[in-house]
């Protein structure tokens, strides 16, 4: 399961430069373990953020290299 949400969360960062989402700490420490913290969509670099709710679960969105 994690790995499934991790693969949709990069696929929808690749297609929506505004797309945010939530993800748990098993699937943040995947993310960053498997993959880039970097992502191209609509052919421009973004960095891969992550802020912190509670202590299990996180923010995760993109940030332009501007």
């Amino acid at each position: 399961m994690i790995k499934e949400n991790v693969r949709r969360t990069l696929n929808n960062f690749a297609k929506v430069p505004s797309w945010s989402t939530t993800m748990s700490k098993e699937e943040v420490n995947y993310l960053f373990e498997e993959h880039s913290d970097t992502v191209f969509c609509n052919g421009m670099l973004r960095q891969i953020k992550v802020d912190a709710i509670t202590g299990d679960v996180f923010k995760v969105y993109t940030i332009s290299f501007n």
